[in-house]
Formats: structure tokens, C-alpha cells, sequence
């Protein structure tokens, strides 16, 4: 009963957190050693130690590291503002990530969006989003989309493999 307590508590609700180190391109760790995951993207994945010959997977790693590079330029060191909407399977909490205040141009997401190293995710069927959450949900399906419109970041890569095929594959 306390944990479903302390989770009713952190939905919804901005909360200031240290950012302990970036894992990859949309998962951070906190200083209470808890992971963060990104609402509404889904980065290139990072090898994490495996191995192939295929170039559009070496090609996709190589975008994965570049986007974790790019997240820990963007938010290292500075406080960031999180608001939780939950937890996935992997027991990480899925939030949005703004720094200094709560505005779509202080947002990290679209701030990945923008640099086109994601896609958008949407992992399940949402209908009742806030004003806030749709807001940005769907800035970042746009900037995903003129990304791959303008073949910028990961998607300039011809043929370029989604996130979601890479972890299927492995």
C-alpha cells in the first residue's frame, strides 16, 4: 500500500531531479539510482556490448551513441524537471523531461526530435491525455517527421532501421 501511495504522489507532478549519468538516448539515471525513459521518442539503440556485421546495425549503434552524446551535452550537469506518467515493464519511470521550466522549448524530448535522433513512440493506446501531454506529443510527432522529411540526424541514413526493428533483431 505504501508504494502505490509514493506512485500516486509522483504521477503527474513536477519533481526537480539530479541527473546521476545518461544511459542512452532516452533513458537517464537519477541520483536515487532510479531510471528515467522518455515519453513519446524512442532513440537509436546503443550495442551495449553486442556484435554484427550488418551495416545498417552498425550504422544505427553509431547513431545510438551520438544520441546519448547528444542528451549528455544537453542536460549534463544542470537540474532538470521531471513529470512521471507511469512505469514500463522494465520498471523505469516514463517522463518528460524539461530544464529550467515547463514549456515546450525547455523540453529534451523535442529537443532529440528536433536534432532527428528518434521516432516517436506511442507503446500503447492513450486517449486521455492533459493539454500539456498532447501538446508535446504531438510536436514530437512532428519534428519526427520533418526529420525524416529532411533526412536529418539518424534518418539521413538510407534504408535506416526504426528502434523498435533493432530490438526485435536482438
Amino acid at each position: 500500500m505504501l508504494l502505490f501511495n509514493i506512485y500516486k504522489m509522483l504521477i503527474a507532478k513536477p519533481i526537480q531531479v539530479q541527473i546521476d549519468r545518461v544511459f542512452d538516448g532516452d533513458t537517464i539515471i537519477i541520483s536515487t539510482g532510479e531510471r528515467l525513459r522518455a515519453n513519446y521518442i524512442d532513440a537509436p539503440e546503443i550495442s551495449h556490448g553486442k556484435t554484427s556485421n550488418d551495416p545498417l546495425i552498425i550504422e544505427h549503434w553509431y547513431w545510438g551513441n551520438f544520441a546519448r552524446d547528444f542528451l549528455t551535452k544537453l542536460i549534463g550537469g544542470k537540474p532538470l524537471i521531471i513529470i512521471a506518467s507511469g512505469q514500463d515493464s522494465y520498471g523505469r519511470w516514463l517522463s518528460d523531461w524539461y530544464v529550467n521550466k515547463i514549456t515546450n522549448q525547455n523540453n529534451i524530448q523535442l529537443a532529440i526530435a528536433r536534432q532527428g535522433l528518434c521516432a516517436y513512440y506511442q507503446p500503447w493506446q492513450k486517449y486521455d491525455f492533459s493539454q500539456r501531454e498532447l501538446s508535446l506529443y504531438l510536436n514530437i510527432l512532428k519534428q519526427t517527421v520533418r526529420a525524416k522529411q529532411a533526412q536529418i540526424g539518424y534518418w539521413s541514413v538510407p534504408n535506416t532501421i526504426l528502434p523498435t526493428e533493432v530490438r526485435l533483431r536482438f
